[in-house]
This record gives structure tokens, C-alpha cells and sequence, in this order.
């Protein structure tokens, strides 16, 4: 899933135009279109002795945001335990009977794996389930210890220009919300009881012409 925030365009001018009143007018807002990054449901029954693949630790320029993984964490279990309905694929979901009841365990395994894809995804410049080195959800959580059968993850990025004021809850609000009004299936993966674990991240990195950007991974796992 990716969400992106652009300024418009970038050629400089010498001096903005005025209306009438002799004050520049007010510059327009932010458009935030959004792509959105399939979720993947991996089945990992065939997975004893497969070569997972390397995981890359990322560079020092981004950083992992544990507080606002903590956050995400706790946004999307709270949703988990409410009544609704997913507005992209018109889907109908009930809570579940009590609070205990399908309540997510944190990994630390699947959060390992979500904060590794992350980072990796902000310091080599891609937005993808697939890896570079060709891993995939399944191989990611392989990797970092966790042995369920099934796997899932959904993906987010927003990319703030330079000198836009934003809040960590803005970037949390445009990563629920963008997944709860998805086509793709990212809502229905949110709302899936047959899941078991979870671990969820969020990293950011001031890139280029001081654009801010945050990827945000959610890794959802099953033992049947």
C-alpha cells in the first residue's frame, strides 16, 4: 500500500502571483493520492528446508519509530474488536464475542521481520512485498525465527514534502484509514480472525529536496 503527498510542482519561481488584493493567494492543499501495495497471504506448509534468504539491516538514515509502532499496533486491534464494515470491498465484519477473544499476540519475531522490511524498503528506495534479495512475507518471517504456516502484511508509505507540518497521529490516521478504505483486500486482512500473532512497525527517513517519508508493515500470522 503506498500513500503518497506531493506539493505540486517543484520549478522555482522568482516571486508568487498576487490576486487582487496585492496578497499571494493561499497555496493549494496537499494532494494526497494514494497506491496501494496488494496484501499478501502466504501459505507456508512447504516451507521446511527452504533457503529464506537474506535480510538486510538497513542503513543508518532511517529510523525505527517504536512508539508509533506501538500505536499502529494498538489502532488496529482496537478495530479488530468493533463492529464494522469495509468500505472497499463492501464486506460486513462482527466483533468478536468477548475482548480475549481473538486478540492478537505481539511477536517479536514478526515485528523483527516487519522493522527489517521497513528500514530496507526506505534505504534502498522501493515500496514492494518483494525484497530486493527476492524475499517475500513468508521468507521475512522465516527469517526472523517465527514458524506459523500462514503469513499476511499489509504495506503503507506517505511521503511529506519539505517544511509540511505533520503529526505522528496524521501518519498513523492516513495508514488506517487508507487500509479500511481499500479495494485490495488490505481491510479484510485487518479484520481476518483467523489470525493469531502479529507484529507491526514504522520507520521514517528524511530523503531528497528534505522529503519525509514513513513506511509503515503490519505482518499478521497463523499456526492452521
Amino acid at each position: 500500500m503506498m500513500l503518497m503527498a506531493s506539493c505540486g510542482t517543484e520549478t522555482p519561481v522568482t516571486s508568487p502571483p498576487r490576486t487582487d488584493s496585492g496578497l499571494p493567494p493561499k497555496p493549494a492543499p496537499i494532494d494526497t493520492t494514494a497506491v496501494l501495495e496488494d496484501p499478501v497471504i502466504a501459505q507456508g506448509e512447504d516451507r521446511d528446508g527452504v533457503n529464506p534468504g537474506t535480510i538486510a539491516p538497513g542503513g543508518p538514515d532511517a529510523m525505527l519509530r517504536v512508539a508509533m509502532s506501538e500505536r499502529l499496533r494498538i489502532a488496529i486491534e482496537g478495530l479488530r474488536h468493533l463492529p464494522g464494515m469495509c468500505v472497499g470491498t463492501g464486506r460486513m465484519h462482527h466483533a468478536p464475542a468477548s475482548a480475549e477473544e481473538d486478540t492478537l499476540a505481539s511477536r517479536q519475531d514478526l515485528y523483527k521481520a516487519a522493522a527489517d522490511h521497513a528500514v530496507d524498503m526506505l534505504e534502498e528506495h522501493y515500496f514492494s512485498h518483494n525484497g530486493l534479495d527476492g524475499s517475500w512475507p513468508q521468507n521475512r518471517a522465516w527469517a526472523a525465527g517465527y514458524r506459523g504456516t500462514i503469513v499476511g502484511e499489509n504495506l503503507a508509505t506517505v511521503i511529506f514534502p519539505r517544511g509540511y507540518r505533520f503529526t505522528e497521529t496524521q501518519v498513523l490516521e492516513i495508514f488506517v484509514n487508507r487500509w479500511l478504505a481499500s479495494e485490495s483486500g488490505h481491510c479484510d486482512t485487518i479484520y481476518n480472525m483467523n489470525w493469531e500473532d502479529t507484529g507491526v512497525a514504522v520507520a521514517s527517513k528524511i530523503g531528497g529536496k528534505g522529503k519525509t517519508r514513513f513506511v509503515g508493515v503490519q505482518m499478521f500470522g497463523a499456526w492452521n
